[in-house]
């Protein structure tokens, strides 16, 4: 089974190769917790910095994503 035929968004990845859904999901899911625990020891002011601008993202792409 394919993620709707996409191919997961790593530069890493052979792109022309879609991945099986847990395949692609055990992968999200092992990079989360790697960047969890970088970002851990991080000042809270720049965690919060950084939730801020992935709202704004967020929201200016809102139209894009639903």
């Amino acid at each position: 089974m394919e993620v709707l035929g996409k191919t997961a968004p790593d530069q890493n990845i052979d792109e022309s190769k879609p991945l099986p859904v847990l395949e692609y999901v055990l992968e999200l899911v092992s990079k989360a917790k790697q960047a969890s625990r970088r970002l851990a020891s991080l000042p809270t002011a720049t965690k919060d910095q950084a939730l801020l601008a992935m709202a704004e993202a967020l929201e200016a792409q809102s139209d894009e994503l639903l």
